[in-house]
């Protein structure tokens, strides 16, 4: 019962505290929240005992629930002229992680004992997510080992990504590709430091009331989508659930009222650093040591070589750093990231693009999963 309030309270109170200390802590600001949020997670969950169900209703509620806060007072309009761009990058990413995959294969066939289960599996995760590698995984018959050292070696590798995105990768990335192209619109995405003064202006009674007005909509259309899955499935399918609530998001930001509800980007900004926080508490780092070493190196060829091949096939298309980073992190994180993402580039028009970048590969990513087992003559 403690662990449970416990947890509870650190999972809705450690955002507040880190956000207060973005504007006091040079290192916070420069770092990012969503950084601190991650790895203070991991260390609350490795030293203390938490509550494992409190944990997982936050990372479940925060993440269906932000996705359409986020996307209430997106610019559509202006995001579709940018979706050349998106569409561009998106095939250089699905390129070059195909190229990945044909590069690890050829080097570690030998080293592996499933070596085209692992090379479908890998295309699936870096092309959707975990729940499609566990899909293509029964689908193909692989064996229970493969999988649990294949995601074992993801969790590690992705984390470290993670870390080194959320800690300055994009600032990196701006000194050898273009900005993003900013609208010149009322809709343009604020500083850090407007950012700051908007989450602390969330208290003022007025804002506050339309707040709670757009959190009670988000609730309300992602009960009336799990409503909606569970009529039609008998369960709570997880693809369906994230392009219904996606797509309403997306359909109510077109109406002025909704789209101009103060504070509601904000909101769905915290909790996804509610859902950091909760992420890092279920990294166990005793295990992240406990890998096969030859699936880690397979695992590391296929995700960053594919991430280091996008990002200089994107140089050479001469697009912009936010959206080949954010097609990426939509490739090997999904959904639940596209928001920490987004505060840490400074960009509001690029979670559109994430997010529905993340919604396809997520439908998509046991058929490639099945392409590529197809490609190395899997029968």
């Amino acid at each position: 019962m403690l662990a449970t309030l416990l947890t509870s309270i650190l999972l809705l109170s450690l955002p507040a505290l880190i956000l207060y200390g973005e504007s006091r802590v040079r290192l916070i600001s420069w770092l990012s929240p969503a950084f601190f949020c991650y790895a203070i997670g991991i260390l609350i969950g490795n030293l203390f005992p938490i509550s494992e169900a409190s944990n997982q209703i936050v990372l479940n509620a925060s993440v269906v629930l932000a996705i359409p806060l986020l996307l209430f007072s997106a610019n559509v309009r202006h995001w579709l002229r940018l979706a050349r761009t998106t569409v561009i990058s998106y095939l250089l990413y699905l390129l070059s992680l195909t190229c990945s995959i044909l590069i690890a294969y050829y080097f570690f066939q030998e080293l592996l004992n499933e070596p085209i289960h692992a090379a479908a599996m890998a295309g699936s995760v870096y092309s959707g997510g975990t729940a499609n590698m566990g899909a293509v995984k029964i689908a193909l018959g692989a064996s229970e080992q493969l999988f649990g050292e294949m995601n074992l070696s993801d969790l590690m590798l992705s984390g470290i990504y993670l870390l080194v995105i959320l800690s300055g990768l994009h600032r990196l990335l701006l000194r050898i590709m273009p900005a993003f192209p900013q609208t010149d619109s009322s809709d343009q995405e604020t500083s850090r430091e407007d950012a700051r003064n908007e989450f602390a202006s969330l208290l003022v009674p007025e804002q506050l009331r339309q707040v709670l007005g757009s959190l009670a909509l988000s609730i309300g259309m992602v009960g009336l989508m799990a409503g909606l899955s569970w009529l039609i499935w008998k369960d709570l399918a997880e693809i369906p659930l994230l392009i219904g609530i996606t797509l309403g998001g997306l359909g109510l930001s077109f109406l002025p009222g909704i789209r101009q509800y103060a504070g509601t980007y904000e909101t769905g900004e915290y909790l996804f650093l509610m859902f950091c926080v909760s992420v890092g508490m279920l990294v166990d780092i005793q295990l992240l040591f406990e890998g096969t070493a030859i699936m880690i190196g397979f695992m590391a060829c296929v995700l960053y070589g594919g991430v280091l091949l996008h990002t200089i096939l994107g140089m050479l298309f001469r697009l912009d750093a936010d959206t080949v980073l954010i097609t990426n992190v939509a490739g090997v994180f999904g959904p639940p990231f596209i928001g920490p993402v987004s505060k840490v580039l400074g960009n509001r028009e690029i979670i559109i693009t994430g997010l529905t970048l993340s919604v396809i590969n997520l439908a998509i990513g046991n058929l490639l999963g099945l392409f590529f087992y197809w490609l190395l003559g899997g029968t």
